[in-house]
């Protein structure tokens, strides 16, 4: 007498036309969302899928949920005139709960459940009551002209029923003037999908909102998209996005955390900005950096710098100037010469290309050089580019 649900059957048949298509996972969700949101101790679901002499029917919108959810409001309703009770108190009567009466028929807990607190506010704040006696004095003076008012809730669950269309792709660049290149496989039908994929990798890297370039979905970019549909778009293209974007920081972070000699813990980026240990540095600057310094197999490129020992010499004052560097400093800091060219002997005989600014001019010195001092020197048989080349007509 009270309206609370002790056990129910139901019973669906799905005209699904000529083909199956999509017809499975349609009515699959059907059975999983005829529960809407009440707790249903005792329930038997069959469901036919039929075959019949028509065109295929496939999903446009719910994907079968509200064909469930409608069958349930019936019943409810059913049940409220049968009693003679107001049809929200059947509703009430039948919410999940919170600690109990919480698992649904497909055996998923329902968690973070609010629905009591939201149909408490919706009641109070539609007048709910009061409107409904209004509507109640209406109608029993009107013979013709009826009226009418429901409150009803919705669970609706987000994701596709067939699990296989669960997924996602993103494509992110990054640019050595810090912005960043996007294109996952979700399709913007002004719902705002782009920006919000955009604010995931945005955070995710530090760095504001409008470095994104966000570009269309693009096939040839990020191939075998699902739709985008059963309200996941957001949290699938997002979550791709932002394990692409977490990979490029964690690949900067590790560079940073080697080049700059600190804990990777020590390293955040915020505000396009990156906290090496004490200092910070350019998002942008950091980017540079490794575009620089890291290989394409991930290597961090050694560069070494040595201040040769002044032997028999000193060095000229316009020469420290420019230099930064003395004679004072040069006998404190600095190593012989034959321990440079050694170190620059061995680092040319594993390169590939030598580039140096007027290395025309240095090449016949430092091959003079290791002769005297008895060393090996093989940037003779080494591919050579002058960097000076660019801004003289002779190296």
């Amino acid at each position: 007498d009270t309206g609370l649900i002790r056990g129910i059957e139901f019973t669906f048949a799905s005209r699904c036309g000529i083909s199956a298509d999509l017809s499975g996972p349609v009515n699959d969700r059907t059975m999983f969302h005829c529960d809407n949101a009440y707790f249903l101790e005792n329930v038997r679901i069959d469901s036919h899928r039929c075959k019949t002499n028509t065109v295929s029917n496939t999903a446009f919108r719910g994907f079968g949920g509200p064909q469930g959810m409608v069958a349930i409001e019936y019943a409810i309703d059913d049940i409220a005139r049968t009693l003679g009770l107001d049809p929200l108190d059947v509703r009430r009567r039948n919410f999940y709960g919170t600690d109990e009466r919480n698992v649904t028929q497909y055996g998923q807990t329902v968690e973070d459940n609010i629905l009591d607190l939201i149909a408490d506010k919706l009641e109070a704040d539609a007048d709910y009551r009061a409107r409904r006696e209004t509507i109640r004095s209406f109608n029993a003076s009107s013979n013709i002209l009826k009226r009418g008012i429901a409150l009803t809730p919705v669970k609706f669950g987000i994701s596709f029923t067939a699990t296989h269309l669960n997924q996602a792709g993103a494509l992110v660049h990054v640019y050595k003037d810090g912005s960043v290149h996007l294109n996952h496989g979700g399709t913007e039908m002004g719902q705002g999908l782009y920006i919000k994929v955009a604010q995931v990798v945005a955070d995710e890297l530090g760095v504001p909102a409008s470095a994104i370039r966000i570009n269309a979905a693009d096939t040839s970019k990020v191939p075998n998209a699902s739709a985008t549909a059963a309200s996941s778009g957001s949290d699938m293209n997002g979550k791709a996005a932002q394990v692409a974007a977490r990979k490029i920081r964690n690949r900067l972070a590790e560079f940073a955390a080697r080049h700059f000699s600190v804990n990777e813990s020590e390293i955040a980026f915020e505000d396009n900005r990156v906290s090496v240990g004490a200092d910070t540095i350019d998002f942008a600057r950091l980017v540079q950096l490794a575009w620089v310094l890291v290989d394409p197999g991930g290597r961090e490129i050694s560069a070494v710098e040595h201040i040769i020992r002044p032997d028999g010499f000193s060095i000229p004052s316009d020469a420290a100037q420019i230099h930064g560097i003395n004679t004072e400093k040069a006998l404190i800091e600095g190593i012989s010469i034959s321990r440079a060219l050694g170190e620059f002997g061995e680092a040319v005989s594993v390169a590939e290309i030598v580039v140096a600014h007027n290395v025309e001019y240095d090449r016949p010195v430092l091959e003079a050089e290791h002769i005297r001092h008895g060393l090996r020197c093989d940037i003779g048989s080494k591919q050579l580019i002058c960097t000076k080349e660019t801004s003289t007509d002779y190296c």
